[in-house]
């Protein structure tokens, strides 16, 4: 008797929660839910006087009649805990909505971190997080670096994001770039700064093996200052220009 009180509460709990969101369709079934908790009572308070033995033969016909095969006077009399727990699945369909939600959120989140360790190794290596899109020992791991940074910027503008605070802390430990052009550009320029302590000037070759990208990038400085200049659209700023030129840059 105690086992069937406790599901009696535990439907209660259902129907409370669900009234509140309840279909005008489902009221109805809401109503005989609370008459079949009405009628169960009663019957647990007079079957304490009566022998617990009940032969097979009435089991199972007890077993094989369905609520939704009988009138709703019908359905108020004869529901049993067990079909009323088939007819009014309220608790298990949220439990099994919420436990799906779940996982997915945990498969979400292993996926990151799991990109997140490649990351890092690749930081360990290169020294930086500027992922190419060439790279092709882990040809995702440019574009989730972009996504980082666009979600990062979602969240700034205000709008919905996936990037949590929690993943922006483990991004900033391993000195992640939010802003790219800048990272890049100031990539560029301590190579230059090393080939000028080699070399000791910056007139840097398009072919050199050991700067391959470098020669490009200065090359590139030059023509950005000549948009400058030219008052047309360019990647140059007085605070780059003043930087390459004290380091003795040619322009």
């Amino acid at each position: 008797m105690m086992m069937r009180t406790g599901i009696h509460g535990s439907f209660r709990n259902s129907i409370t929660r669900s009234s509140n969101n309840c279909t005008a369709e489902s009221k109805e079934i809401l109503s005989l839910v609370e008459s079949a908790i009405h009628n169960a009572d009663k019957t647990l308070l007079s079957s304490c006087t009566v022998t617990t033995g009940v032969n097979d033969t009435t089991n199972k016909r007890n077993r094989d009649i369905s609520p939704t095969s009988l009138n709703k006077a019908e359905q108020r009399n004869s529901l049993s805990w067990i079909e009323l727990e088939e007819f009014f699945p309220v608790s298990s369909k949220a439990t099994k909505k919420r436990k799906m939600n779940n996982d997915t959120k945990d498969k979400k989140n292993d996926k990151w971190l799991s990109m997140f360790v490649d990351l890092k190794l690749y930081q360990a290596q290169f020294g930086d997080c500027l992922v190419p899109r060439g790279y092709l020992e882990n040809t995702k791991l440019a574009s989730w670096v972009a996504e980082q940074r666009k979600q990062y910027k979602l969240l700034q503008d205000g709008k919905t994001s996936s990037i949590t605070s929690e993943r922006i802390a483990l991004l900033n430990e391993i000195n992640f770039a939010w802003r790219v052009q800048e990272a890049a550009w100031l990539k560029h320029y301590k190579d230059l700064v090393q080939y000028k302590e080699k070399f000791g000037d910056c007139m840097v070759s398009l072919c050199d093996e050991n700067f391959p990208q470098l020669g490009l990038w200065v090359k590139e400085q030059r023509r950005h200052n000549s948009l400058l200049v030219q008052n047309k659209t360019s990647h140059m700023t007085l605070d780059r220009f003043q930087t390459l030129s004290n380091i003795g840059f040619c322009w």
